[in-house]
């Protein structure tokens, strides 16, 4: 499905790989290598077949959900697999234990100490939040705790942020003596502007879940409860409710609309309509005439 779009997405990265890693002569091998050797925590997936919802929960409890090195490569591993879940729709990333990520891992960034490995680490992780934004599932982070750094980072790369009441969001990256690197600074930029992204990157501020929702970073607001997950997974159905196709295939019409120009974006509008075009589920609708 989508197999236009998909093979300019599959080049992309192949070229972004190339570019990011032989700079420094360190393939994306070699470091996930090393950082599987960075041991803390980890990545679990599980995917519902009957709704068409996975979710994805980091845990890390005694570092508050921070991403060790072997987390990286797990989470690296199920976007992948991901990618071929043909009967997927949605995607909930979360955090166990009340809180959503501190960030990086100070154990696993202190064994990356260079500028070189720095670059590395920056392509690798980058590129993993990458292909988790260009997945053909409408990806929902659930943000209870706190999402801070490199975790408010990984929030950014999904479609929507869904915060329980409680919830707080920091790039605190310039406290840190550092800024974004897994490309959240750029997507803050295109989807709020420069001035917009400018105050919140350079304040460094705390964010609470209201302010988020004020601002656009947040679409909705749930109370702090023991089934925060539940709710979110009935708020994302309204998005994922049809054909699996259909889904698939609009969200990776809106991916290729913000990332192509507008003769490309069009060429691939057309060819994901069209496989949809006298489908079973297009048939269907016209025969109960479910648009009336």
């Amino acid at each position: 499905m989508a197999y236009l779009y998909f093979q300019f997405v599959r080049s992309s990265r192949s070229l972004l790989q190339l570019k990011g890693f032989s700079r420094w002569n360190c393939t994306k091998v070699d470091f996930e290598e090393t950082l599987k050797h960075m041991i803390s925590g980890s990545v679990t997936l599980d995917k519902d077949e009957r709704s068409g919802i996975a979710v994805v929960s980091l845990d890390n409890n005694k570092k508050k959900n921070a991403l060790s090195g072997s987390m990286m490569c797990e989470l690296n591993d199920i976007i992948n697999e991901l990618q071929s879940w043909q009967t997927g729709k949605g995607l909930i990333l979360r955090g166990e234990n009340k809180t959503f990520c501190s960030g990086g891992d100070l154990d696993t960034f202190k064994n990356i100490p260079s500028p070189e490995q720095g670059y590395s680490m920056s392509g690798f992780i980058g590129q993993c939040m990458q292909n988790l934004s260009q997945l053909p599932l409408i990806s929902v982070a659930l943000v209870e705790g706190n999402a801070l750094g490199g975790g408010a980072e990984m929030a950014m790369s999904c479609d929507f942020m869904v915060m329980s009441d409680n919830a707080r969001v920091a790039f605190v990256q310039k406290k840190m003596g550092v800024i974004t690197g897994f490309g959240a600074g750029t997507r803050l930029v295109r989807k709020f502007g420069t001035l917009k992204a400018l105050d919140i990157l350079a304040s460094a501020r705390t964010m609470d879940a209201t302010e988020c929702e004020r601002l656009g970073l947040a679409s909705k607001i749930l109370p702090y409860s023991e089934n925060v997950l539940d709710l979110t997974k009935s708020w994302l159905h309204n998005y994922c409710e049809g054909d699996p196709k259909v889904i698939r295939n609009l969200k990776s019409m809106v991916i290729a609309a913000s990332n192509l120009p507008l003769e490309d974006s069009h060429a691939i509008e057309r060819k994901l309509f069209s496989e949809l075009w006298g489908g079973e589920s297009h048939l269907k609708a016209h025969k109960s005439k479910l648009k009336h």
